[in-house]
């Protein structure tokens, strides 16, 4: 009878501390499409814009202001967030490309914390291995609801853990109970997390939630600072000035070798005001994030990662959309909130890049940095240390 007793507590004492919670910290790491740097409410570049959800996010946490990334595009941008390392290595140096589903030996963070116990989970755009069915899942996520290319704002078609259909609504509101309903229903709650919810938005074609449609149409915007929109382009390239013109690339046309003064409001205000309406609804998708990760507990223990894969020309330089070497276009913004660690609302401004962010999750969860990830951990910066 004792033998017993004593075979029945050794039992449950085993099974309570198998099902322990693991108490690392969880990481949810939001990526925007095109956000630019400023285009946040505690900026105060766009005196209308009005970000609560952001800008309490950095006031309970560190913005981290001189944020860039190593090549202003998309697909590229993605992956080397993912793996720590710049194009040339990862190999996704252009939109849409293809490439072994394996990472050959770069493998994504994710891969690192699911190898030590995580729950891994990717909601969102991913822009690259573009392939039907379960070929599209990525390496390293235990759950996958994603799309192929830019996909579509409404009623578009999704990719969840292989199944393919077309769900009905907004698509900042469908990643947004995605990524919920995870958070409440479909993760292990004694497992620590890493959640990614990329955002379609605020990608052009702009399209607003139809509750945010023309709510600044009357709105005017204000000049660039330091006049950049005033560019003539003297003594600069003809692809500079192809880029404002929009000239086909493969035709010999004549370009102006020097522009008039350019005046303001700019040609494609429209544009510029439909990327900053598309950016009150991913500030809602983050507040309903934040309030959901408290209900359930997680709030205090979760790493919360925001941030753009590009910035976006708004008028500077007479530019619209990325891909120039011009700070606008490379600079994004980054606000991390961690209150075990990180003091609130404070600021980095030592120059940080986009490959610096998985070796910092990495740091963060107690995991060693791979030796092909050629960025480097930001904690010391995070935690307000300088060397």
């Amino acid at each position: 009878m004792i033998r017993c007793l004593l075979l029945i507590t050794v039992f449950f004492s085993l099974n309570l501390f198998s099902q322990k919670k693991d108490k690392r910290p969880n990481f949810l790491f939001i990526l925007v499409d095109d956000q630019p740097f400023d285009a946040v409410g505690f900026s105060n570049r766009y005196p209308f814009l009005k970000t609560p959800n952001i800008d309490k996010l950095a006031k309970e946490g560190v913005n981290v202001e001189n944020f860039f990334v190593t090549q202003s595009i998309c697909s590229p941008s993605r992956a080397s967030f993912l793996t720590g390392t710049y194009p040339h290595i990862h190999g996704v140096n252009q939109n849409n490309r293809y490439v072994d589903p394996d990472w050959e030996n770069y493998a994504p963070y994710s891969v690192h914390l699911q190898n030590a116990g995580y729950q891994t989970a990717h909601v969102g755009k991913i822009h690259m291995a573009h392939k039907k069915g379960k070929n599209h899942i990525r390496p390293g996520f235990d759950y996958w609801f994603s799309f192929i290319g830019q996909g579509k704002y409404f009623d578009p078609p999704v990719n969840d853990n292989g199944n393919e259909y077309r769900e009905k609504g907004y698509m900042t509101d469908i990643l947004t109970r995605k990524t919920t309903t995870w958070l409440k229903e479909l993760r292990d709650p004694n497992k620590p997390f890493s959640l990614n919810l990329w955002h379609k938005a605020v990608h052009q074609p702009f399209s607003s939630a139809p509750r945010h449609e023309g709510i600044f149409s009357n709105e005017e915007l204000p000049t660039p600072p330091y006049d950049t929109h005033k560019e003539t382009f003297k003594g600069k390239p003809d692809w500079q000035r192809k880029k404002t013109f929009g000239f086909d690339w493969k035709k010999n046309l004549p370009i102006p070798k020097e522009l008039a003064e350019i005046t303001w409001p700019p040609i494609h205000k429209d544009k510029y005001i439909g990327l900053l309406e598309s950016i009150i609804a991913v500030d809602e998708s983050l507040g309903e994030v934040l309030r959901v990760l408290e209900e359930i507990g997680e709030l205090e223990n979760t790493v919360f990662i925001y941030t753009s894969d590009n910035g976006y020309f708004m008028g500077e330089h007479t530019f619209i959309d990325k891909r120039l070497a011009y700070e606008n276009s490379i600079r994004i913004p980054m606000i991390i909130r961690y209150p075990k660690l990180i003091t609130k609302n404070s600021v980095v401004t030592e120059q940080c890049l986009n490959i610096d962010l998985a070796p910092t999750i990495l740091d963060l969860a107690g995991l060693s940095k791979p030796s092909y990830m050629q960025g480097d951990s930001m904690l010391k910066l995070l935690k307000g240390k300088k060397d």
